[in-house]
């Protein structure tokens, strides 16, 4: 068995492991904090459940992230990105944040980690030039892309399960497009790690669930998914890349337009 193979074995079981043990506490101490989701209109739930099961997922991710993978400028992007949105969802999950400023965090994590690693998309510049669409549009329009995958999965989070469940799928998904793709193989740890936490939590998380994500947990998942699964293209823009890239997040990415359609609706009945 080859080292990098048992990299990936233990960077799977540790933040696996490590999401078991910490969700129970920090279940507990958002009881004691009273930093709960009420019942309400909507709300499948029928009794307050605990919102800091994303800190269990975010604190286990990063510390397998920082022991076992070697930082480079991709990773260290990464980590200072999502902590900057780790920051807003909990701020979000106490404090209830205005829309516009949770959007900002948002927008400002996608931007640090799309603007740091610039260079990585110029394929996707190049291409964009034959349409005369200047470099800074195409690097907004792949911010957006982030903050787009990152509210899908904010937004699918209604359902005991449902968001971390199809972060499961999509890792494995992301995963085996960077075996094939012979991305580099640290992002593929990043991928493996997000598989292993979010099986993790998957038990606490599962009908009946006992503890919720909150925003920290479901903007955290799709933000690394995005990212991650952005690390993963090498080849030139096509057709086929975009085609994948709907395929790997149909449901999240459907699931968010339908959201904003039936708002539309709402406000501007015909």
């Amino acid at each position: 068995m080859s080292r990098l193979t048992i990299l990936y074995i233990l960077v799977f079981i540790i933040p696996f492991v490590g999401v078991l043990i910490a969700t129970p506490l920090l279940s507990r101490f958002a009881h004691s904090k009273n930093i709960v989701d009420k019942p309400g209109l909507h709300k499948t739930h029928s009794e307050a459940k605990p919102l800091l099961g994303g800190l269990a997922i975010f604190i286990s991710f990063a510390a397998t992230l920082f022991i076992f993978l070697p930082m480079d400028e991709k990773l260290w992007s990464l980590s200072i990105s999502t902590i900057v949105l780790v920051i807003t969802g909990l701020l979000d999950d106490i404090y209830n944040l205005k829309p516009l400023l949770k959007l900002f965090g948002q927008t400002l994590a996608a931007y640090i980690v799309v603007f740091w690693n610039a260079e990585l998309f110029r394929f996707m510049i190049d291409y964009f030039a034959l349409f005369n669409i200047p470099a800074l549009v195409v690097l907004l329009l792949i911010v957006g892309w982030v903050v787009l995958i990152v509210n899908a999965f904010n937004l699918i989070d209604g359902m005991d399960g449902l968001a971390v469940g199809t972060a499961v799928i999509i890792f494995i998904a992301l995963a085996i497009l960077s075996m094939f793709e012979g991305s580099n193989p640290y992002i593929l740890g990043v991928q493996i790690i997000g598989a292993g936490a979010c099986l993790g939590f998957l038990f606490y998380n599962f009908e009946p669930a006992k503890i919720f994500m909150g925003d920290t947990g479901s903007m955290l998942l799709g933000f690394i998914l995005a990212t991650t699964h952005l690390f993963t293209i090498k080849h030139p823009f096509s057709s086929e890349l975009v085609l994948g890239s709907m395929f790997i997040f149909a449901y999240p990415a459907l699931d968010v337009t339908y959201a904003i359609y039936r708002v539309f609706l709402t406000d501007h009945p015909f």
